[in-house]
């Protein structure tokens, strides 16, 4: 008859508490380890989203900025889709200028923004653009065969809401064609 106990016979092996404490212990700090590393990802993630979502407001800014070809540009301040209507901003690349726009977390343009509100935060924003547009010369002041082109910086900030000191900066520089005409190279 079975009694459904077993009895161990001289010579078998089994796992001793010792061993099995010491698999769970290692089990567990390989568990520890790997749940630590979820924040490090995540934080990776957002910042690496964040990074993207800046690049793509840099590169509308620009592409906004060379949607013509003569000297008089046009920064898109405000887009009401629902009605097509647009408000812009006019940008000389002949001039130095400054302006300042605030966008979205999904890098919608929200509208023009000061300098003041740039430096302290906008809370109804989740990035913030600062645009400067330098001309590299003209005649015999342009470096060698820059002639009729500007330097266009865009800085793009995040979280907008925090001072300027807090925020993630991630610029973006390119030259712009100031108009139509050939540009010309030194001898």
């Amino acid at each position: 008859m079975d009694t459904g106990r077993h009895s161990f016979k001289f010579g078998e092996r089994a796992f001793s508490l010792v061993e099995i404490v010491l698999a769970i212990a290692i089990i567990s700090f390989a568990l520890v380890a790997i749940i630590g590393l979820f924040p490090v990802a995540l934080d990776s993630a957002t910042s690496s989203q964040r990074e993207t979502q800046a690049a793509l407001i840099a590169r509308t800014i620009y592409t906004d900025l060379g949607a013509r070809s003569d000297t008089k540009r046009f920064l898109i301040t405000s887009a009401d889709i629902s009605s097509s209507n647009l408000v812009t901003e006019e940008v000389d690349l002949k001039k130095e200028e400054d302006h300042y726009l605030a966008y979205d977390m999904d890098g919608a343009v929200l509208g023009a923004t000061t300098a003041g509100a740039y430096s302290g935060g906008k809370a109804d924003a989740g990035f913030l653009a600062h645009v400067v547009v330098k001309p590299l010369g003209t005649g015999s002041s342009a470096p060698g065969g820059l002639e009729g082109l500007s330097e266009v910086k865009v800085t793009v900030e995040t979280p907008a809401a925090a001072a300027k000191g807090q925020r993630a900066t991630y610029p973006f520089i390119t030259w712009v064609r100031q108009g139509t005409e050939k540009m010309t190279s030194s001898p």
